[in-house]
Formats: C-alpha cells, sequence, structure tokens
C-alpha cells in the first residue's frame, strides 16, 4: 500500500514540474497574408469573330491574378484571367490607374500574352467606380492588423463584343503574433 501511494504522489510531482515548469519558447513577431475579394458577376470578350471568353454567371469559376503595377513610365496594372485557377491567355491591362479605384483609367486593353489578339476600349466606354461594399478582410489571426488595400474597384462594360461587371480587391493584411517553438 506505501508503495502504491508514493507511486502516485511522484506521478502528481512529475506530471506538476511539467505543466509548471514553460516547455515553449515564444518570440513576438508579425504575419501577413494575401486578401484578395473578386465578384465576377460577367464577363464576355470577343474580338473579330472568336470568343476569348464567355461567363454568364458566377458558377463559371473565373478568376483575376495580379501580375504587376506600374510598370515603367505608364501606370498600369496587368491582371490575367483564370479558370478554376488554370491561367488562361486573356489579360486585361488598366492604363492610367493611379489611385485603389482607378478612378484616372484612361484605357483598357484585353489582349492575348503573345499581344495577336487585342481590344482597347477608351475612356467613356467603360466605367471604374468605388465599390459600395466595405474592403474585405479575413478572421483576425493576431493583433493589432493592418490592411494595406492596393487596388479595389468596380469595373463596368458594357459594350457589344466587351460585357464586364466586376468587383477587384487586391490587399495584405498584417497583423502581430507570437511564435511559439
Amino acid at each position: 500500500m506505501k508503495r502504491l501511494c508514493f507511486v502516485i504522489v511522484s506521478c502528481m510531482v512529475a506530471l506538476c514540474m511539467e505543466a509548471c515548469s514553460p516547455i515553449f519558447n515564444s518570440e513576438e513577431g508579425s504575419y501577413s497574408k494575401t486578401v484578395n475579394f473578386q465578384e465576377l458577376r460577367k464577363t464576355y470578350v470577343s474580338m473579330g469573330d472568336s470568343v476569348l471568353i464567355s461567363s454568364k454567371s458566377l458558377k463559371d469559376s473565373l478568376g483575376l491574378t495580379y501580375m504587376d503595377s506600374i510598370v515603367g513610365s505608364e501606370n498600369r496594372v496587368t491582371y490575367q484571367l483564370t479558370r478554376q485557377r488554370k491561367k488562361l491567355d486573356l489579360y486585361i491591362d488598366i492604363y492610367g490607374c493611379s489611385d485603389m479605384y482607378c478612378s484616372t483609367a484612361n484605357t483598357v486593353v484585353f489582349r492575348t500574352g503573345n499581344y495577336e489578339k487585342s481590344k482597347t476600349l477608351k475612356k467613356g466606354k467603360f466605367e471604374f467606380s468605388k465599390p459600395s461594399q466595405d474592403f474585405v478582410s479575413v478572421d483576425e489571426f493576431g493583433s493589432n492588423c493592418k490592411l494595406n488595400v492596393y487596388n479595389f474597384f468596380r469595373l463596368k462594360i458594357d459594350q457589344a463584343d466587351v460585357q464586364v461587371d466586376w468587383i477587384v480587391q487586391e490587399s495584405r493584411e498584417t497583423c502581430d503574433v507570437t511564435y511559439y517553438y
């Protein structure tokens, strides 16, 4: 009986020593993640007698991949269209986009990668506006989070050969976190 009691007491002491002592080391830092939002309500682009892309609903799994911004001396933002995460040979270049809403954009070009086919729209043939919704943010994954929004616009085009109704947000969120190791 004394032996059993000793075993239980020594186990409790060992458990307390492990539970009461710091097992993990920790370090403060920050972590960033991409926070993009896209609602591509309508996308139809044709050039001549060929339809490059046709999507009338969100079920078609279209997306935009942000390529680059402010190339050379021109303010240009480029996106590549994707379907179910596979890149398509269709790009959109937005020229004159100098703010996050692209309100100063003066030209929109839909093109293939090698520029073999392209469709240029000048101001008046498209409309950029600020979306009616707020910025989209992920669930807080730390504290003191900051959302850096690069592009946040609604693009509407209603032409016979190009029809688009998109809401796009390109951003990055950074939060203070504690790393345990």
